[in-house]
């Protein structure tokens, strides 16, 4: 199988400068300068020739998991990981695929901070990311630990104890020291399936500053407590910080979003009642505060008892609910 024959994500030429007079090295041969691209590592590990032990910088000899390229010694930051397709397991529930790739996969803070991670099927959600078996329902689906990470077009399955995201950034010896990072992170664009019996989608735990997490799809995340977006306080001052949640979609949650954000913008989001699986918190935001929640679609009774949760000096303002549009809080 030839891994060229599906959709790559499109890249960016890099931009052209002539030469400048009196500036030496800038007269080139050709008459102008280029800023070298960075690379891109393939991983698919359907294809015949597929192993870690290659530099993946090839897609006729990728690598064979996704852990091989994170850790690749040649990653650098700007580089980018196209994770590509797999052949999906028969259905192991109902219509539920079992996973393409079946990882648990830490991106340690010694690793390259701004790569993007990409899975780039021939459709959306093609590119299945699920825990490893049984004994791994305790670890994320991928444990963040560095910087300005993008993650997107995936369809994650989340552990029965655990996240699909993690999202690890707090202090270690406050205040100085950062054990791990992930601020700048972006999630865009997947799907985030608990499939009934998973925990969290995205987990934040401490700070988790500037990230952006938008146009995602969360639904189905059924255990007990289970939350499509959680935050987690491991220290005082460890709240999720001037972050955007825009655009997504909850669907059949236990629970939607319940996160101290702080200084937040949440726009743009739409909120399910849910059927099967009624939430009980939509938007939580106890702890946090000084957010704006902005044109949001809120299904369900508009107030701290029926889910909707404001932090210390929140704006909430042009939200949709059921009597129309509200430019005040609930209460």
């Amino acid at each position: 199988m030839s891994f060229s024959r599906y959709l790559l994500p499109l890249q960016r030429l890099s931009p052209i400068y002539p030469g400048q007079l009196g500036v030496d090295g800038s007269d080139v041969p050709r008459g102008v300068q280029s800023v070298p691209g960075r690379k891109c590592f393939y991983v698919d590990h359907d294809h015949p020739d597929a192993s870690d032990a290659h530099d993946g910088v090839d897609p006729e000899h990728p690598k064979l998991t996704i852990q091989g390229a994170v850790d690749s010694p040649w990653l650098e930051a700007g580089d980018t990981i196209v994770v590509g397709p797999a052949t999906p397991l028969p259905p192991v529930i109902g219509n539920i695929l079992a996973p393409s790739y079946a990882e648990n996969v830490v991106v340690a803070n010694t690793r390259p901070p701004f790569v993007s991670l990409m899975g780039c099927g021939g459709s959306r959600f093609h590119i299945v990311w699920n825990k490893l078996a049984a004994a791994a329902q305790t670890l994320p689906v991928l444990d963040l630990r560095q910087a300005g990470w993008t993650v997107s077009g995936f369809k994650f399955h989340a552990p029965a104890l655990a996240a699909s995201i993690l999202l690890n950034d707090w202090l270690a010896v406050p205040p100085a020291i950062y054990s791990d990072s992930s601020l700048y992170t972006i999630i865009e664009g997947n799907l985030f399936d608990g499939a009934w019996t998973g925990l969290y989608g995205i987990a934040l735990y401490g700070l988790g500053d500037r990230v952006i997490i938008k146009d995602n799809w969360f639904l189905e995340h059924g255990a007990g407590g289970a939350t499509a977006i959680k935050g987690f306080l491991p220290g005082a001052q460890d709240l999720p910080y001037e972050c955007i949640v825009e655009g997504n979609i909850f669907m059949e949650n236990v629970n939607h979003v319940v996160c101290p954000f702080l200084c937040s913008l949440i726009r743009g989001n739409t909120f399910f009642t849910g059927n099967l699986i009624p939430f009980t918190l939509a938007l939580d935001l106890t702890g946090g505060g000084s957010n704006i929640v902005n044109g949001n679609i809120l299904q369900g009774t508009y107030s701290h008892a029926g889910g909707y949760v404001d932090g210390v000096g929140d704006l909430w303002a042009n939200n949709t609910i059921a009597a129309g549009w509200t430019t005040i809080g609930p209460a």
